[in-house]
């Protein structure tokens, strides 16, 4: 590594550590767990594990904690010198790690996610966050299952999982110059603002109320997530199937365009697709005319309901998932003392 690849990968931490995400953490993360846990709670009332305030607290630190860093999750937790010294494995959460290890995963596509000493995936993370686990007992071993918590709900982010880069700038800058091809087109398109690229997905708050009314804990629904056996990687991997299913939905009133049309899926053994903006086409939650890969248009405004029908379901697919992340977590691990 010269100098000068070195100081660009240093400056880059500080940038790409702290915006290179999916959700934004307060803002769509910490709403979708903290439903899920009272989905939970109230499906299973037996159950103690998630029952406790300290141990709801740590679920949340720890998905927090994978984009918001080691010191600020201790610090919201406002453990003792003891505890802290008590928790394992949680180097994960430092936010220097991002350069190296992104938060984009496609289950296809893991093989071309190597770039470098960059991994473009979170596989990674995961791996780490599983050993934790591992390591880890009662209320600490809860901060790691938020972090698999946080990881497995980017995936419901179709820029995230198809994936399509969205983030800082100045990862054209840094490392191979593979990566300048993820930003030189959007660029072009005067699409980014603030040295970033913004998806529009990662500010939409989830709809809590229509969420609490279409995810109700009846017998059924509860029954579902009791008798699940899956694996965390057998459920991350099916919520990325369910994605990819509900980009090819089509847009309500628009025969012939589906959701994937904002988006281009990665070619041949390219890691990352991009955003369908030529033509002056919108960004997805934006208004303008999409078109199909036939040919055919959509027109939506700005605010359109139709927008908030695809991240209702988006937001409901994570929270299944959660609900059998934390099902795994309870029959997996020593309970809460």
């Amino acid at each position: 590594m010269n100098m000068r690849y070195a100081l660009r990968a240093i400056i880059s931490i500080l940038l790409l550590s702290s915006y290179a995400h999916a959700y934004d953490v307060d803002i769509a993360h910490v709403p979708l767990t903290t439903l899920s846990i009272s989905l939970y709670n109230t499906c299973f009332p037996t159950s103690t594990l998630y029952r406790e305030q300290e141990a709801r607290k740590r679920l949340v630190q720890g998905n927090r904690g994978m984009d918001t860093g080691t010191a600020d999750m201790l610090r919201q937790l406002n453990l003792s010198p003891k505890e802290q010294a008590q928790l394992k494995g949680i180097s994960v959460f430092n936010l220097k790690k991002r350069i190296w290890n992104w938060h984009f995963y496609n289950p296809d596509r893991t093989s071309y996610s190597r770039v470098g000493l960059v991994e473009q995936s979170h596989v990674r993370l995961w791996q780490e966050l599983k050993s934790g686990l591992s390591l880890n007992s009662g209320k600490n071993a809860l901060l790691l299952l938020g972090g698999l918590i946080h990881l497995t709900e980017d995936v419901s982010v179709p820029a995230h999982t198809i994936p399509v880069y969205h983030g800082p700038t100045t990862v054209e800058w840094v490392g191979p110059l593979h990566f300048r091809q993820l930003v030189t087109y959007i660029r072009k398109a005067g699409r980014t603002h603030g040295g970033m690229i913004k998806d529009p997905i990662d500010y939409m708050s989830p709809d809590m109320k229509a969420l609490a009314e279409g995810l109700t804990p009846t017998e059924g629904f509860c029954s579902a997530v009791n008798s699940s056996t899956e694996t965390p990687e057998e459920i991350r991997d099916a919520l990325a199937r369910t994605v990819y299913a509900l980009l090819q939905t089509m847009i309500p009133g628009c025969d012939g365009v589906n959701w994937w049309a904002f988006w281009i899926p990665p070619f041949d053994k390219e890691y990352f697709g991009r955003y369908a903006i030529s033509d002056k086409q919108p960004m997805f939650g934006e208004s303008g005319v999409i078109r199909s890969s036939t040919g055919r248009t959509c027109e939506l405004r700005e605010k359109d309901d139709r927008y908030a029908f695809f991240v209702l379901e988006l937001h409901r697919a994570a929270i299944k998932a959660d609900l059998k992340l934390l099902k795994w977590g309870e029959y997996n691990h020593e309970p809460v003392p």
